[in-house]
Order: C-alpha cells, then sequence, then structure tokens
C-alpha cells in the first residue's frame, strides 16, 4: 500500500488509536458563532478562520470573512437525476493504513467531513453534509482550485493561443530575474520549478504563509505587512535549482499560470470559471478569493457548494461533456489524463508516499494503472476524484485541524476502493 515503512508505521499506529476512539459527535462545534454576539471563544473571524475549532465553521463560511470575487452562475440550473445507493456506499469497508478494514462513514466522521457527494455517469448517488454545513454552503476548496486553473490553461494550448514550450518570461516579462523566467509553462504545470520556495504550513514565516498573507487568506502578522498584491510577491521569488527534473508543490506556481491566463485570454479566472459554470447549469455563484488588487486566487481561493463541484467533477470525467454539451475540449482532459511521468513525482518522498505509482499532469493527480483515476487536492481534507473505468466522481469537503493531517492518509484509498464497488 505504501513504500515508506518508518512513515507508514507512525501513521498507521495514529489512524487506528483515532478510528478507535472517534464517533459521529467527537468533532461537532456547534457553539460556534452562536449568541448576538457569540462568545469570545466561540467567534469566528478573519484572524481565525484557518485554525482548529475555529475551521468547522469557516471553512464554510469563508464568504463571510475575507475579500472575493464571485463566479456568477447563470438563469438555468440543470438536474441532477438521483440513484440512491446510499446503504451501499455507507457500509463500504476499505483497507486503513492503520490496519484491517475501516467502514467509510465512519472515515468521513473521523476526517470532520462537512460535505460528501458521489456521482455516476451523471447520476447523484449519495449526497451528505455534516458538522452545520447545507447544501447551498460555499466550502473552500483550496488547491483542488489548482485543478481546474490547470483546466483554464490547458484549453489555451489546445486552441493554440499558448504554448506549453513557451518560457514564462517571454508571455510574463515583468517576471525577469525571477524564479519563473526561465521556465517553461509545461515546467510550471506539472510543478517541476526550481524555487527557493517552503510550503510549510506550520511555520508563520514559511514563504507559503507570506503567500497567504499576501492573497488575504490570512491576517498577516504586525512584522509581515501585506503585499500590495500577488502582482508585487511573485516577482520577489528566486530561483533554487533546475526545472523539469523534479516535482515541488508550490502554490505560487499556480498564480503565475494564473497571471499567464489573464494575459494571454484578455479574461480574469473569475470570468472564465463564470462561463463554466452558467454552461453547467450550477445552482449557486462560487467565488475566489482575492488579494488586494482584487486579483483572484488561483492556487488555493475557490470556494463552491458541494453539489456544484460535483457537477465541475463529472464534466470534467465525461471528457468535458456535460447533459449533451461539450463545454471544455475533450482532448484537454484527455491529456491531462495521460498523466506524466512518475518517476518525476517519486523524488518527493512524502507526496510519493501519499499517492504511491501516480504522476503530476496539468495541476492533477493522475493514476495510470489498471484503474486509471485523478483527483484535485486541498489542505484539510478538500478532494475532487474521478475514476474512468466506472465513471465514478467524488467531491469531499472537509475541515480538519492541521493543513496536513495524518487521518487524511486513507482518504484517496477509500475513494478508489468505492470506485471499484461502483464498476460492478
Amino acid at each position: 500500500m505504501h513504500n515508506h515503512p518508518h512513515l507508514t508505521a507512525d501513521i498507521a499506529g495514529y489512524v487506528a488509536d483515532l478510528y478507535a476512539r472517534v464517533d459521529e459527535n467527537t468533532f461537532l462545534t456547534p457553539e460556534l458563532m452562536t449568541g448576538n454576539p457569540p462568545a469570545a471563544e466561540n467567534l469566528v473571524t478573519y484572524a481565525n478562520w484557518m485554525t482548529a475549532p475555529y475551521n468547522r465553521w469557516g471553512m464554510h463560511n469563508v464568504r463571510n470573512l475575507a475579500p472575493s470575487t464571485p463566479v456568477r452562475r447563470g438563469a438555468t440550473i440543470s438536474e441532477l437525476p438521483l440513484h440512491d445507493r446510499s446503504k451501499d456506499i455507507e457500509a463500504l469497508m476499505f483497507p486503513s493504513i492503520g490496519g484491517g478494514e475501516q467502514n467509510l462513514l465512519h472515515h468521513l466522521h473521523v476526517t470532520r467531513t462537512d460535505a460528501f457527494v458521489v456521482m455516476q455517469n451523471g447520476e447523484l448517488l449519495y449526497e451528505n453534509y455534516f458538522n452545520g454545513q447545507q447544501a447551498d454552503d460555499c466550502h473552500i476548496m483550496f488547491s483542488v482550485t489548482k485543478s481546474l486553473t490547470g483546466v483554464l490553461l490547458e484549453t489555451l494550448i489546445d486552441d493554440g493561443r499558448l504554448d506549453d514550450n513557451a518560457v514564462v518570461e517571454s508571455i510574463l516579462p515583468e517576471l525577469k530575474g525571477s524564479a519563473f523566467a526561465d521556465a517553461t509553462i509545461r515546467d510550471m504545470l506539472n510543478m517541476a520549478v526550481g524555487i527557493d520556495y517552503v510550503e510549510d504550513y506550520n511555520d508563520p514565516d514559511s514563504t507559503v504563509c507570506q503567500f497567504f498573507y499576501v492573497g488575504n487568506y490570512k491576517k498577516a502578522p504586525q512584522e509581515y505587512p501585506n503585499n500590495f498584491s500577488m502582482y508585487e510577491f511573485l516577482p520577489s521569488l528566486k530561483k533554487k535549482g533546475e526545472h523539469g527534473n523534479k516535482f515541488h508543490y508550490v502554490t505560487a506556481v499556480t498564480e503565475v499560470l494564473g497571471w499567464v491566463f489573464e494575459r494571454v485570454s484578455g479574461k480574469t479566472p473569475a470570468k472564465a470559471m463564470s462561463e463554466i459554470w452558467q454552461a453547467l447549469g450550477c445552482e449557486q455563484d462560487a467565488f475566489f478569493l482575492t488579494d488586494n488588487a482584487g486579483r483572484c486566487g488561483v492556487g488555493a481561493g475557490f470556494n463552491a457548494t458541494a453539489r456544484d463541484m460535483a457537477r465541475y467533477t463529472s464534466m470534467i470525467a465525461n471528457k468535458g461533456e456535460w447533459q449533451g454539451k461539450q463545454i471544455i475540449p475533450a482532448a484537454v482532459v484527455e491529456k491531462i489524463a495521460a498523466g506524466a511521468d512518475p518517476d518525476v513525482f517519486a523524488r518527493d518522498k512524502y507526496f510519493n508516499f501519499w499517492l504511491p505509482g501516480a504522476s503530476y499532469k496539468s495541476q492533477w493527480y493522475v493514476y495510470n494503472d489498471d484503474y486509471p483515476c485523478m483527483l484535485g487536492s486541498g489542505i484539510h481534507g478538500q478532494y475532487i476524484f474521478i475514476d474512468f473505468n466506472s465513471g465514478t466522481v467524488i467531491v469531499k469537503q472537509s475541515s480538519l485541524p492541521t493543513a496536513e493531517p495524518k487521518e487524511d492518509t486513507d482518504t484517496p484509498y477509500m475513494f478508489r476502493t468505492l470506485a471499484r464497488m461502483l464498476e460492478k
């Protein structure tokens, strides 16, 4: 299952203990934001919404807390035909890193799930909400946003407006001298950029936390006055190592891709996603978090309902088609689903431990084994998942207490086991 024994042993014990002692009520926080005004210890604010336990309310109420730009739905809402498989899905047992098998519904409680939606071949099989989230609540998707951005860039490449062999500074001369200047668009899309950047969510001085301050995700400590915008922050990042030969996960890379998209297409990502949202017949406006220049956070800032994320993911699973409409070119999906070099991905031992045998292509994690699938994933437990053989699509929105929690290790295995059951 995993190929790093010391990591496996450390995580296995933790996960087994958690499964043993958690029930469906363990992590509920109904007192958050109750009262007029709420008591100080129950108040969720811009300063604490990403921190446990406040994130349990904050992550499906981000619109109330941080600056944002809407992604507009259209006048027509598409139906989600129902084929209820709730009993089968909730009863599923899957192999756990903690040993033995675990139950799917129990796993949803253990991993602080807020919404869980399963579709197959365009039909809604299962939909459930936890922790006070409602079907019409938008939830932050964090780095699932990257996968949406990857599709936008691949669409530009497909229609000939962008060359994936072009270097970034030929499109954005503002980035001359930065880490990105001589990286190709393909290096960028596949997260293979040599850059001096630390993606450590627990260190307030790390580069990724400075990124969060600039992007208005977090209130900056006084010693880090907010840069005005990403347009100023991104050129300041410096090169370290070579491009192209090693997977290096850096959210700022995706923000540069968003800037490339703006420059080449003449559209904001919010405008482009609004066109997709309207074509999909989504139920609710989605939104991007924005920096002080009103610029969309395309690396981690997308928020949407679970049902609308399921519409989007079902469209990708069906090669860009949704209810008879071709929304994204089929060739775009086929290119991403073909994956990249798993050896490049494997050079990052922690990512390879989490998804052994996968590759990273166009901001998606891709498996090209006997059960081809791909997923977008974000910190604190956000996922969109596609299994091509069975036509299964899964959306999971969560509010886990840390960015990269051990208890989330089982989640991709649960997805793949569920898809195998639905294939039969």
